[in-house]
């Protein structure tokens, strides 16, 4: 009975290993485009997505860098981008106009659901940190929350569709704490946001 059950478990791990060297295999040789604004945050989730994607999945991942006067979310919507990291309370404000909003709990359902309805993008899940970079005076003056997370493309999903389950691995693992850490960083010159989202994804064993 031992001897079965090792056979089996062994079995399910070489099943495993090809599934994921299936997944691999099949962005091999594309590109995904992610975009980046000028400012250490947006540099340091662009790195960490782009080193994730890069690492896990043999895809050509570059960052754009936006120009001053590009929108990441418009160059998201004309195809020009692939993956743009947004906000959550900026997202309702600027974007689905619900300027009369009160469920404050909600955001984030209401945001993902209606930018995949109206939009076709999707949203993955929030890094775990309030970002302090959105400046819009209607989402402070609500006090809303800003959750950083990941918005993709749902032509992207179809040509990559192990992406979801993969970056999904960073919902929730960048706290407070870490974010502050990861800035500093950044905005004091000890390390690049490249060096610093890869010694970041190392800690969390995620390449």
């Amino acid at each position: 009975m031992k001897s079965k059950t090792v056979v089996f478990m062994s079995l399910c791990l070489l099943l495993m290993n090809i599934i994921c060297i299936d997944m691999s295999l099949a962005c091999v040789g594309k590109t995904i485009y992610i975009g980046q604004e000028k400012n250490s945050e947006s540099m340091i989730l662009a790195e960490i997505l782009a080193i994730l994607i890069r690492e896990r999945t043999g895809t050509t991942a570059v960052v754009k860098v936006l120009e001053q006067n590009e929108k990441g979310h418009d160059l998201l919507e004309k195809g020009d981008l692939d993956i743009f990291v947004e906000y959550t309370g900026a997202a309702l404000i600027e974007v689905l106009k619900k300027k009369d909003f009160t469920e404050k709990d909600k955001i984030f359902e209401v945001v993902r659901q209606e930018y995949q309805e109206k939009l076709n993008l999707v949203w993955l899940k929030p890094f775990g940190f309030n970002s302090k970079l959105v400046k819009n005076e209607e989402v402070k003056k609500m006090g809303l929350s800003c959750l950083a997370a990941p918005v993709i493309r749902k032509d992207t999903l179809k040509k990559f569709p192990a992406l979801p389950r993969l970056l999904d691995k960073l919902g929730g693992i960048i706290d407070e704490k870490v974010y502050e850490e990861l800035l500093k960083k950044v905005d004091n010159g000890s390390e690049s946001a490249s060096d610093a989202a890869r010694g970041f994804l190392k800690e969390k064993k995620l390449i």
